[in-house]
């Protein structure tokens, strides 16, 4: 990793994160003593999770985040064609018809990963666009180009995500 990136990580957030998840696993300690055979079973299992999501920082730190305009049309059809996924052969789970079962895999619900490749192809798109957003007739390709998968996610219906 880049030292030059190394030192422009907010030090008040990676302490307050810290902070939090220490607190979490004393949280879970306490209550995990009594539920299981295992009294440290969700607090191992909250660290592996943490463990992960540190690897995967780190790795999404490293890499340049501006190769992905590049990309970004490829990215918007493969959020609608996910949202478009689950609507055919989507699984009911608490009350919307948002998640896909692969089987031998856990379920997954691609209205989240929906919110990360929209980040990037709107951004793009927005890019494109720049000072050209000064009247209803430019902002209407915007407000189209995030209605489409807001209406998808909304056929589930999920208005949290949705709105999100």
């Amino acid at each position: 990793m880049d030292l030059k990136r190394l030192m422009q990580l907010d030090k008040m957030f990676i302490a307050a994160l810290l902070l939090l998840v220490g607190y979490g696993m004393v949280i879970l300690a306490s209550a995990g003593s009594s539920v299981s055979l295992d009294p440290n079973y969700y607090m191992k299992k909250q660290f592996v999770f943490f463990a992960m999501g540190l690897v995967l920082a780190v790795f999404i730190m490293r890499y340049d985040f501006g190769s992905l305009a590049r990309y970004s049309q490829v990215l918007y059809v493969a959020a609608v064609a996910a949202l478009l996924a689950v609507l055919i052969f989507g699984t009911e789970q608490r009350g919307t018809k948002g998640w896909i079962d692969l089987g031998f895999l856990p379920m997954i619900q691609p209205s989240e990963f929906t919110k990360i490749l929209l980040i990037v192809a709107f951004a793009d798109f927005l890019a494109k666009r720049e000072g050209m957003l000064n009247t209803l007739k430019e902002i209407l390709p915007a407000l189209l180009y995030m209605g489409l998968p807001f209406a998808l996610i909304m056929m589930q219906p999920d208005l949290g995500t949705a709105l999100v």
